[in-house]
């Protein structure tokens, strides 16, 4: 029997976006192939998500966290707009299952379409 944990896993594993998840010591215990792409590294578990950030955003995840944790429904946060890239990115509270913080995600979210036609992979002879 496929664990719930697996069809999370390759959820994130195929997102597009990049996701890295942190525990509350900011240390990576995931990143998905969009996020080692991102940061142009093949190895980013097991790295201080801090290391590559400065004072002010230190100080901003500090706050974040936080504030997840006034409330069980303070649970996701827009930290970042790109418009180079068009590109927002979020910080989410991950809970247990009591509600307490164990730990957070950071994602990326295009805006643009991730593809330029939909069902691009299908012609229409195989549609009819």
């Amino acid at each position: 029997m496929v664990k719930l944990t697996d069809y999370i896993k390759s959820v994130y594993d195929n997102d597009s976006s990049a996701i890295i998840i942190c525990d509350l010591d900011h240390n990576i215990v995931y990143a998905n192939k969009a996020a080692e792409e991102f940061y142009h590294e093949k190895k980013l578990v097991g790295e201080n998500h801090f290391n590559e950030f400065d004072e002010k955003f230190k100080r901003l995840v500090d706050h974040v966290i936080t504030w997840f944790n006034l409330s069980v429904n303070n649970n996701r946060v827009h930290t970042y707009y790109s418009e180079k890239t068009n590109t927002d990115f979020f910080i989410e509270a991950i809970r247990d299952p009591y509600g307490k913080m164990i730990g957070y995600l950071g994602r990326s979210q295009k805006k643009n379409s991730d593809s330029p036609c939909l069902y691009d992979f299908l012609t229409l002879n195989e549609i009819i």
